[in-house]
């Protein structure tokens, strides 16, 4: 939004400066020519009232112009940050009634009977996390340009396993053994939209995390799961909002997976999409 300020006062600035030149030069001129013929006197006094008045005319409509610019631009501004704390608000307040009714499910799940097939209350479990997930997303998405990173050394073994618990469908191998600078929960996030893409969207019944490489200060991870993989575009994949077939996720996931590891001063990229799923992350190494 800075740079679309800093873009029309340019402009403003430019068009402003050029047509200033553009009439004092032009009031030289007739000048000059004034002093040169006495005959031609009243017509270019004549001309120089025209010049003067369309000069200043159109100095006006340049500066309204750029004030109008400017004045939508704030207006737009104030509206799309009504809108993102509107929106920010909603879900942070959802996300209070559905933990709770998480953990009504799970107590639930606790006091049936050992024969029981508490189907029912598994994927009431399961699409609370989910929503739980959307929701937590929904909110990184909302202020993503305006949420303060703090990074700090993370067990990526620990936190991995922590986040696989929230999937019991899915088994998780992780054989990482570094440390990384990055704010928690954002790399909380990330491999928690990982994990669910891999279980959801592909099939998944296992997914490995592994360290490739841990030199000049990087984690080089690889993050591959035995799904059906990706058909399709691969250079379409992480577009936000973007669908490639009808039962396909909104892409939301993957971009913001890409956006936090890039907040994080890391690089997430997409290796192998048909066979499987491979997603390779280079992350800053802890100290």
């Amino acid at each position: 939004m800075k740079l679309k300020y800093l873009l029309v006062l340019a402009w403003i600035t430019f068009t402003v400066a050029l047509t200033s030149w553009w009439y004092i030069f032009s009031q030289r001129q007739l000048k000059r020519l004034a002093k040169l013929s006495s005959v031609l006197g009243p017509e270019i006094i004549r001309n120089h009232r025209m010049l003067l008045m369309e000069g200043i005319v159109l100095i006006l409509c340049l500066v309204g112009g750029g004030v109008a610019l400017l004045y939508y631009i704030y207006r737009e501004k104030k509206q799309s940050e009504k809108l993102r704390q509107f929106f920010a608000t909603f879900s942070h307040e959802l996300k209070t009634p559905l933990a709770s009714l998480k953990l009504q499910a799970e107590s639930l799940k606790a006091d049936l009977p050992e024969n029981a097939s508490p189907a029912l209350i598994n994927r009431l479990i399961d699409d609370t996390a989910r929503l739980t997930l959307q929701l937590e997303n929904s909110l990184l998405l909302s202020s993503l340009d305006d949420t303060n990173f703090y990074p700090e050394a993370l067990d990526l073994k620990e936190l991995i396993e922590n986040v696989s618990r929230n999937f019991p469908e899915i088994s998780a191998d992780v054989m990482v053994n570094s440390k990384v600078l990055a704010d928690h929960r954002a790399l909380n996030a990330v491999f928690a939209n990982l994990i669910r893409n891999a279980l959801i969207h592909g099939g998944a019944s296992k997914i490995e995390i592994k360290e490739i490489d841990s030199k000049s200060g990087k984690v080089e991870l690889e993050v591959k799961d035995n799904g059906r993989g990706f058909k399709g575009d691969a250079k379409k994949l992480g577009r936000a909002f973007f669908r490639h077939n009808s039962s396909s996720g909104n892409g939301l996931g993957l971009y913001l997976c890409r956006k936090l590891v890039a907040k994080s001063g890391g690089k997430l990229s997409i290796t192998n999409p048909d066979n499987g799923f491979t997603v390779k992350i280079v992350l800053p190494a802890s100290k």
